[in-house]
Formats: C-alpha cells, sequence, structure tokens
C-alpha cells in the first residue's frame, strides 16, 4: 500500500566559501578605490586649470579665441565646484578604505 520513498536530492541556496567573498570584497573595494582617485584627480585638475590656465597660456605666446577665454571665464568662476567634487571624491575613498579594513578585520577575528 505503501511505497518506500526515495530521497530527494536537498538544493540549498549555493553560499559563496569565505574566501571567494573576501576576494569579492576586497576586488570590489579596490575598483572603487580607482574610481575615486580618478575623480578626485579629474576634479583637483579642472579646479587648478580653470583658475590657472589663461594666465599660463598668455605667458607662453598662446592665442587664444573668444570661445577659449568664455570658457575659461565661465569654468573659473565655478571652481569652488570643482574643489568640492575633489574633496568629496577623496573623502569617499577614504571611507572606502575604512570599509574594507573594518570588514576584513572582523572577518579576520571570526
Amino acid at each position: 500500500m505503501f511505497a518506500p520513498s526515495t530521497a530527494i536530492p536537498r538544493f540549498g541556496a549555493w553560499r559563496p566559501s569565505r574566501r571567494a567573498t573576501n576576494i569579492g570584497t576586497v576586488v570590489g573595494h579596490a575598483a572603487l578605490l580607482v574610481a575615486f582617485g580618478i575623480a578626485g584627480t579629474v576634479f583637483f585638475g579642472l579646479t587648478v586649470a580653470s583658475s590657472l590656465g589663461v594666465g599660463i597660456a598668455a605667458r607662453q605666446g598662446i592665442a587664444l579665441s573668444a570661445t577659449d577665454l568664455a570658457a575659461a571665464e565661465s569654468l573659473g568662476s565655478v571652481w569652488w565646484l570643482f574643489a568640492a567634487g575633489a574633496a568629496l571624491s577623496f573623502g569617499a575613498a577614504m571611507v572606502t578604505i575604512g570599509t574594507l579594513v573594518r570588514r576584513l578585520g572582523a572577518r579576520l577575528e571570526a
């Protein structure tokens, strides 16, 4: 009347190993650090170049068109925005380093 049941293999959710999780965390944070570093460097370069570019070009004897001067003037007026972008990018890189150290330190203690 009752037939013996066959064992059904249990398919649980796949869980990556601790080593794979650590490697993924380090790679992800390293990519974020590179991205924040590049963004911060670009913003810092725009901060410096927007205010000094016209003076340096005039000293070198480089002829600038009216369009170039207008673009330099408009970018020079918002230097503070580029400086804020550089500060935020480098700050975010510091937070990313702190998060990575905290996560890896917690995993090593466990």
